[in-house]
This record gives structure tokens, C-alpha cells and sequence, in this order.
């Protein structure tokens, strides 16, 4: 079993030569925090990432926000998401990321299951 330490440890750099890698760092971020959920726990906690870029990402920010979107749904869209730029990093995503504002980038907002159309 890997340690929450080491996990983390293997989180932390999420880019790859020039190129900055959000999807990554989000999925490992979310996956932590799905598995430390207690069944037993009938406490509500916080979760939050804390996210830090020096970088603009690199991947498609479509499918960026739906991982947003779909691993929040999963968690009951109880994550909080915290965004810090330095460097180059581009501030307005930052800020879309911290509002999970998936709209924006073609994405919908998450639909009650009664609402689903059939196509």
C-alpha cells in the first residue's frame, strides 16, 4: 500500500519538459480524496485541492473541466478548489478552475439525473 506521503510525492510534478499537464495533477488530486472518504464517517469534511502553476496548461481545457466536473459529481460536488499562479502562469483559467466554471469551456454544468434528455 502506498502512503499518502509518497502518493502525493508522485503528484506533485505533473508536467513533462515545456509542457504543464493539469488533467494529471487533477485526476491524482481527486482520486486522493475519493479514497480517503470514510463510509464509516457520518462527519461532513472539507475537501480541497489546493492547486499551483507556474505554467498554462497544455492539454485541452474541454476535457480539463470535465474531469473537473465528473470526479466533483463523484464526490458530490463537495471539492473546493483552490488556485495559485506564479511566473506565466495565465490568471483567468486559474480563476474558471476555482469557479469550476465548466461552461465557459463548452462544458455543461452538471444536469439532475431527471433532467436528462434521451436522445
Amino acid at each position: 500500500m502506498v502512503s499518502s506521503r509518497e502518493y502525493v510525492d508522485g503528484a506533485i510534478f505533473c508536467s513533462t519538459g515545456s509542457r504543464t499537464r493539469f488533467i494529471p495533477a487533477f485526476e491524482k488530486a481527486f482520486e486522493l480524496l475519493k479514497g480517503s472518504v470514510s463510509k464509516n464517517s457520518g462527519k461532513s469534511r472539507k475537501r480541497v485541492i489546493l492547486f499551483l502553476t507556474d505554467g498554462n496548461p497544455t492539454d485541452s481545457t474541454t476535457d480539463l473541466f470535465k474531469i473537473i466536473r465528473d470526479r466533483n459529481l463523484e464526490l458530490n460536488n463537495s471539492v473546493i478548489i483552490l488556485t495559485y499562479g506564479f511566473d506565466s502562469a495565465y490568471q483567468e483559467i486559474l480563476i474558471d478552475i476555482a469557479n469550476q466554471n465548466t461552461t465557459k469551456y463548452g462544458v455543461p454544468a452538471n444536469t439532475p439525473v431527471g433532467d436528462i434528455a434521451v436522445m
